[in-house]
């Protein structure tokens, strides 16, 4: 009849042998000391330091207000186009659409991003601005499609 104190259900190891005694499982040692299999904080982890500021991100607020600026430049054109029925109309479309709309997705893209950060702060008015402007984008995109029809009916 085999010793059960030896049974081994996981397969012997080099530690479980048949010496009298011997308990099955992993090597004896500290349970609670650092194991030697188990690498440290490598060269490209930082070590966090106790007490050590987070950098909080924000948005990219800079690229929301130049597609809000491309989009008013585009209407302002589209206006133009529209009273003077030319070529303009064209112009104002190109920036309230391609344009602004480019620049915002690039404001989308950094904007997620920046939310994958540990610490991120939305302020309370992005939302308000960000709906502003692609307001904007539409209202100059429909504008300078007018212009762009009354142009060229005129021709």
């Amino acid at each position: 009849m085999a010793d059960v104190s030896s049974f081994n259900p996981f397969g012997p190891s080099s530690d479980s042998g048949n010496h009298p005694g011997a308990r099955p499982g992993p090597p004896s040692g500290s349970p609670f000391g650092p194991p030697s299999s188990v690498p440290g904080p490598s060269a490209n982890q930082p070590n966090p330091t106790p007490g050590r500021a987070f950098d909080v991100a924000g948005p990219p607020s800079g690229l929301l207000f130049a597609a809000g600026a491309s989009a008013l430049v585009g209407l302002g054109a589209a206006i133009a186009g529209v009273i003077e029925r030319n070529w303009i109309s064209v112009i104002g479309w190109a920036f309230a659409g391609p344009v602004a709309i480019i620049v915002l997705g690039l404001f989308v893209a950094a904007d997620t991003k920046r939310q994958a950060e540990p610490v991120y702060a939305r302020p309370g008015w992005l939302s308000v601005v960000y709906g502003i402007v692609a307001a904007l984008i539409v209202i100059g995109i429909v504008v300078a499609s007018v212009g762009v029809a009354l142009w060229i009916g005129h021709i």
